[in-house]
């Protein structure tokens, strides 16, 4: 990357927009985080050297996304609040803090890391932030706790005295932008600007945009970086693009609706004074995996732009793909050296037209020693207020494009006439020409310096700054017309007094509140007899509550709610219940408690007997009525079904019951259980079933499935199925197929619909 010297060639004129832009995912205002308690025991410490740090010599890294995803133990119920990360890494390395609280924007170990790095490489101005960085962390639930910062400057002074001559920079080159401009001019006015003032770095050493901006040497990440932030304060959206495989990084930037690719780098022929390329300028995806030679397979974007987007060719065979030096800008036009010639050029549309011709050269630069073979169009040009100036091979010249005089500024003395010709020059804003002395058009040369104009401005016009914004000192030159820009950086806040409980902490010069006032800190809380005081200043904050009666109950007093003195006596358990807590079945005793039904408290308990199994007895069981008919409760008790207690239509006769805790085989289906009940239509009879009663199902005329499970059935009863659906089927096990037909017969079902399953 290259070297910078931000007198640029006064070809390049801009004005000031502010506005920071950063590319991580998302960002609508995030819900506010859960903030996990984490205690000192639960900490840990840990710190690193960043990858992919465009600034210190990285590249983008492929994992740089920021997936949304729940971490352990709750620490956030919406994912990490980055927006307001940002701020908070803002303020504090804009305030060389050592360190800032992150735990309440809910972020893991591993979103920080890819977070912070992201975020460092989106703001090229915090360019003396160092590679290392760390943070605490909770080692429960892993959320970062505490960000920590390094510099790259031990020296506080040192460091500002920088970032004023990197904003005096940045302010320089966007005073001179143009409020008429569209995005595609003002886009062309940075690539050329950098092109122009910056040199690559051939120590490989420099990667920041203050190199580029301020020092005017760096290597791509460096261009890339300068790029970035600049069209980021003209509000034009822009990101990097990096490859490892390259080993290189560019831009992509947006103009209009379209995405295009940008590599100031390659746009730049270090150590050619005064010219710029625009082979890379404004083009496509697909051109620069074909015809630019960026082609790799790990391209990686710094935000949310993918290659895709870049799909408009438009520019890929462009005129300015010929064009060899800046674009130069005066009163609506853009100028440049193309075809032998300075054209004049406007916007038209999304590009640029020619609108005419200022200067046709004829001037031959011979090769050396050589009369007869020679290089035509090798002029270049760059403005100056309203001096546009371009160069013969020994003389530089100067047309004023206001009166069209025309005047030569420089020419090369005898000594160097005999060591070379002029291969490449500009103009810098201060009128200082920088020119190339070589003897080949391809060599690159040590710029000389030569002053050719000096400024001559009579009035000056002052914005004054504030606080919180940067003012101007503007001056037009009245030899050339050329207007001088001077930042004069916001003062900053005057603190007032400090912030109390009741009045905050405000600016003595524009009144801005700095810090909210402090709010009472509140003594102990009142009792029924002391009010409750402010700590810092006595204010009493809440009067003497006095006591306070609670309700009293049979065991404990009546107590002040506040001070707990005793007011009543305890009333003793006045009225009481009786509640059966566990009843008591065939297997097992119960309980039953006699409760106050004041306090609810069991004042004593009583065992409740066995439930006594007797013969004869019915239970009814899930809508069904069971005899009892062998009172045994060890499992081995029998019992018959005894008919429903609610009409169901599909009757299920198990194998076995259990009542009162205990289980009971049911052998027998008692007589008439089912008479007449019309609303049956299938019956299943259970293994332990060994007789069915007389009439048990008579007068079921809607009853179709009959379906015996057991193999023990030895009596059916008289007119057990009569008067049954006329085709009711019954389906029996097969080997008792023929047993069971001649039971059934005759009891008033055809055996013939007797099957087996």
């Amino acid at each position: 990357m290259k070297k910078i010297t931000f007198n640029m060639g006064a070809c390049l004129l801009l004005s000031t927009l502010l506005c920071l832009c950063f590319a991580l995912p998302a960002r609508a205002s995030a819900p506010k985080s859960v903030v996990a308690q984490t205690h000192t025991d639960d900490l840990a410490a840990a710190e690193e050297e960043a990858e992919g740090m465009l600034q210190t010599g990285g590249l983008l890294q492929a994992e740089s996304s920021l997936p949304e995803r729940v971490p352990p133990n709750g620490v956030r119920s919406y994912g990490a609040d980055y927006v307001g990360a940002e701020q908070a890494l803002a303020r504090a390395i804009e305030n060389f803090e050592a360190s800032v609280s992150m735990k309440e924007y809910g972020m893991t170990v591993d979103e920080y890391k890819r977070f912070y790095v992201s975020f460092v490489n989106n703001h090229p101005k915090y360019f003396y932030l160092d590679s290392r960085y760390g943070w605490t962390y909770s080692k429960t639930t892993n959320q970062v706790i505490t960000a920590r910062f390094y510099y790259r400057f031990e020296n506080t002074d040192e460091v500002r005295q920088k970032i004023a001559a990197y904003e005096n920079r940045v302010f320089e080159i966007l005073s001179q932008v143009d409020s008429a401009w569209s995005d595609l001019e003002k886009a062309l006015y940075i690539n050329d600007t950098i092109a122009l003032n910056c040199f690559y770095d051939d120590t490989h050493t420099r990667h920041s945009a203050y190199d580029v901006l301020v020092d005017g040497t760096a290597v791509c990440q460096g261009y890339a970086l300068a790029y970035l932030d600049l069209m980021n304060r003209l509000g034009i959206p822009c990101e990097i693009v990096t490859s490892m495989e390259i080993n290189h990084a560019w831009n992509f930037v947006k103009i209009g609706s379209s995405w295009y690719h940008v590599d100031v780098t390659w746009n730049d022929p270090s150590g050619r004074e005064g010219r710029v390329n625009h082979t890379y300028f404004q083009k496509s995806t697909s051109w620069f995996r074909t015809t630019g030679k960026h082609d790799a397979a790990d391209w990686v974007y710094s935000g949310a732009a993918e290659d895709d987007q870049g799909v408009d060719s438009s520019y890929d065979d462009y005129f300015w793909n010929e064009v060899k030096s800046p674009f130069c800008y005066y009163d609506g036009y853009w100028y440049s050296n193309f075809q032998n010639s300075i054209k004049k050029f406007r916007i038209n549309g999304n590009g640029l037209e020619v609108c005419g011709t200022e200067k046709t050269f004829d001037y031959k630069w011979y090769q050396w020693g050589s009369e007869e073979k020679y290089y035509r169009g090798l002029s270049g040009c760059c403005m100056l207020g309203n001096r546009l100036y371009y160069a013969a091979p020994e003389q530089i010249y100067a047309l004023n494009l206001e009166n069209g005089e025309e005047s030569v500024v420089f020419t090369l003395s005898d000594a160097e006439k005999s060591q070379g010709r002029l291969y490449g020059f500009y103009v810098n804003w201060d009128g200082v020409l920088k020119y190339g002395l070589a003897q080949d058009p391809n060599t690159a040369v040590p710029a000389r310096e030569q002053r050719v104009h000096e400024h001559q401005t009579a009035s000056w016009q002052t914005i004054a700054n504030t606080c919180t914004t940067d003012g101007k000192r503007s001056g037009v030159c009245t030899a050339c017309g050329f207007w001088q820009n001077q930042r004069i950086p916001a003062a900053g806040h005057t603190a007032g007094a400090a912030a109390t409980c009741t009045k905050p902490q405000s600016c003595e010069v524009c009144q801005a509140e700095l810090v909210k006032a402090t709010g009472h800190k509140a003594g102990p809380s009142a009792t029924c007899t002391r009010p409750q005081s402010c700590l810092s200043c006595q204010a009493e904050l809440a009067k003497a509550l006095g006591h306070k009666a609670g309700k009293r109950s049979c065991t404990e007093p009546a107590r002040c709610s506040r001070c707990q003195a005793v007011l009543q006596k305890a009333s003793g358990h006045l009225h009481t219940r009786t509640v059966t807590s566990k009843k008591a079945t065939f297997v097992k005793k119960g309980t039953q408690k006699i409760v106050c039904k004041d306090c609810g408290k069991t004042i004593r308990t009583k065992t409740l007997a066995k439930i006594k199994c007797k013969k004869g007895d019915i239970y009814t069981v899930g809508g069904y009525k069971y005899q009892i008919l062998s009172p045994k409760t060890n499992g081995r008790g029998t019992v018959a079904f005894a008919g429903l207690t609610k009409s169901t239509k599909k009757v299920v006769i198990k194998d076995s019951v259990t009542i009162q805790g205990a289980k009971f085989q049911i052998t027998q289906i008692k007589d008439r259980s089912c008479k007449n009940k019309t609303f049956i239509t299938s019956v299943t009879i259970g293994k332990s079933v060994q007789s069915i009663g007389k009439e048990a199902f008579r007068g079921t005329k809607k009853l179709k499935t009959i379906t015996i499970k057991s193999t023990r059935l030895s009596k059916v009863g008289a007119h057990a199925l009569k008067q049954t659906y006329s085709k009711v089927k019954i389906r029996v096990p097969k080997a008792k197929l023929r047993r069971y037909r001649a039971l059934l017969n005759r009891k008033g079902a055809n055996i013939k619909r007797v099957t087996a399953f």
